[in-house]
């Protein structure tokens, strides 16, 4: 089995710019022109949380905890930081686009809790990274597949097309990521 091509900084830039252009501002315009109108008896006036906005609060998360391991790993690692820069601004980027579609006090739905992968919470501080660097790579593999799985589940439930094919895009980028972190030498201890 062939191994892909590496992802260079140029291909997530492009891939960021054009899932952007295909947007998180136009995914609530979706979902409300979508819903079925409600007659003048049972309409109330309470905010309601659109469902993207949960999954999104759900997919920032992730992609934190994910930056946070990776941010992590190259700072105790410092020869691995090369090859994880351009993974840890590829999260970067998918979190800032993130946090525009999910408020602050967004709080996920029960179903959208749900959705949420079964990975262990998020421990205060920094992640926990492995002394070994083949270790600590493996460990963002892991993360990697994780991420990559979990967005994937978002992108199903997404009310929006945009949305969905956004997250979806994610899922991909983490799985490039993952091929990234698999095809990678871990640095040998200097003698």
């Amino acid at each position: 089995m062939p191994i892909p091509p590496a992802l260079t900084r140029r291909t997530a830039l492009m891939s960021l710019a054009a899932a952007t252009a295909c947007g998180l501002a136009g995914c609530t315009e979706d979902t409300e022109r979508n819903r079925p109108r409600r007659g003048r008896q049972e309409q109330d006036n309470s905010p309601r949380l659109d469902p993207d906005v949960a999954v999104a609060s759900l997919a920032l998360a992730s992609e934190q905890r994910v930056l946070d391991a990776l941010t992590a790993t190259a700072q105790r690692h410092r020869r691995l930081s090369t090859t994880l820069s351009p993974l840890v601004a590829a999260h970067q980027a998918h979190i800032d686009l993130l946090a525009d579609a999910a408020p602050d006090g967004a709080a996920p739905s029960p179903t959208a809790t749900a959705l949420q992968s079964p990975s262990p919470a998020p421990s205060p501080g920094q992640p926990s990274v492995p002394a070994n660097p083949g270790a600590a790579l493996a460990a963002l593999t892991v993360a990697e597949e994780q991420l990559g799985a979990t967005m994937r589940r978002h992108a199903f439930v997404a009310q929006s097309g945009q949305f969905a094919r956004l997250l979806a895009a994610m899922s991909a980028a983490a799985g490039q990521h993952t091929a990234v972190l698999t095809s990678t030498e871990p640095p040998r201890s200097r003698p």
